[in-house]
């Protein structure tokens, strides 16, 4: 994921820089880049058509007829993702951490007892960014009207004269980092890539392009394929001594059929009712106890995130996972909480008692169950 970071934030600054109609470096030189990218999501939330988080943000770098020839119809499915989802963020921390005092400073300037989402992050979030993205097209106006909206629509005004609202917030449009479910049901799928250069081919008309679709290849990234064989080399035990690179042939990864990606993330959007049955079918269920295991023992002997540079830089996790010596049931990692000054959470505490139901793909002799089907059905609204 941080090797694809870079990648998406050199694509996103060439993207602005083209809005601007400069240059990447002329757009730096301006204070003008894509740092902080959340997840992208089809419709605005919490909707309110006047507001500058549902009117006043771009559109997405995917273009007006990414999903077919139903694009912009009005429903859900074949919508942009051009709005932000509160629920994945990627940054570096000095970003981010001016994100998060911008953030606090409008939830002090706007919060309402008595607005039905006043707790809701996304809420708060989405109004700081629609803030810089209106500001950001009343420059490349070069002062003059940012239009779009209803006539009622509510115009993002700074607070005061020296307000800063360039925070470098990026919505990840491709969902090559984030995806998310909801509105996308349609266009997701678990491919295996089995073919030559570990290929897969896609015959599934999903933009519903009649006789003018064509099967067309995708082919498994290098960083995809180098991860996937280090997860499963970390684990001999776990396996009956397949090589990697046969392995990898039998596993079936999801993909994004709109932008062509494997998607790093899965989130959950939309309904839950099928989020149990989801994660029976992904690639490491069957050996999820043992590279929980595997990934605190990495941590614990200190081991880079890659063994390749990644823009120019080795990459090492700041925190290492307490020696299971010092904190009894750390056996499978755990999480650090932001309360008590960043204390460690251990596994069993935080998920110990749901075990049995976490690990049966690797505890239990039965077979894992069959991957679901892609859905093309889904045309609900959200």
């Amino acid at each position: 994921m941080i090797e694809r970071y870079f990648d998406v934030a050199d694509r996103a600054d060439a993207h602005l820089a083209e809005r601007f109609n400069t240059s990447v470096a002329g757009a730096r030189m301006r204070n003008l880049r894509q740092t902080i990218f959340w997840g992208p999501d089809k419709v605005c939330w919490p909707f309110d058509p006047r507001a500058p988080r549902c009117w006043a943000v771009p559109p997405s770098s995917m273009g007006p007829n990414a999903f077919g020839p139903h694009s912009g119809n009005g429903d859900i499915v074949f919508n942009e993702p051009r709005w932000l989802n509160s629920g994945t963020v990627m940054g570096p921390v000095g970003d981010v951490r001016r994100l998060i005092d911008a953030t606090m400073d409008e939830i002090k300037a706007t919060y309402d007892e008595s607005f039905e989402f006043r707790d809701s992050d996304q809420y708060y979030v989405s109004n700081v960014w629609a803030r810089q993205e209106y500001w950001r097209s009343k420059e490349a106006a070069h002062g003059g009207e940012v239009h779009g909206g209803p006539a009622d629509r509510i115009i993002p005004d700074k607070r005061t004269g020296g307000q800063q609202t360039e925070l470098h917030v990026a919505i990840e449009y491709e969902s090559a980092l984030f995806q998310t479910k909801a509105g996308y049901e349609s266009f997701l799928t678990r491919l295996p890539f089995d073919q030559s250069n570990l290929t897969a081919t896609v015959k599934a008309d999903v933009l519903e392009a009649g006789d003018k679709f064509q099967p067309y290849p995708i082919e498994m990234p290098f960083n995809v394929r180098a991860a996937l064989t280090r997860l499963y080399d970390a684990i001999p035990h776990a396996h009956r001594g397949t090589a990697a690179s046969d392995w990898i042939r039998t596993v079936s990864l999801g993909v994004n059929l709109v932008t062509k990606h494997i998607y790093a993330l899965w989130h959950c959007t939309g309904p839950k009712d099928g989020f149990d049955a989801e994660y029976r079918v992904y690639w490491w269920y069957p050996f999820a106890e043992s590279l929980l295991k595997a990934a605190v023992q990495s941590s614990q002997a200190g081991d880079l995130i890659s063994s390749r540079l990644i823009d120019g830089r080795r990459w090492a996790a700041k925190a290492v996972f307490p020696s299971s010596k010092k904190l009894a049931g750390n056996t499978y990692g755990g999480a650090w909480s932001d309360a008590h000054g960043g204390s460690f959470i251990p596994w069993a505490e935080l998920c110990g008692p749901h075990e049995e139901a976490l690990f049966q793909g690797e505890r239990s002799s039965a077979a894992s169950p069959a991957p679901l089907s892609r859905r093309v059905e889904t045309r609900r609204q959200w």
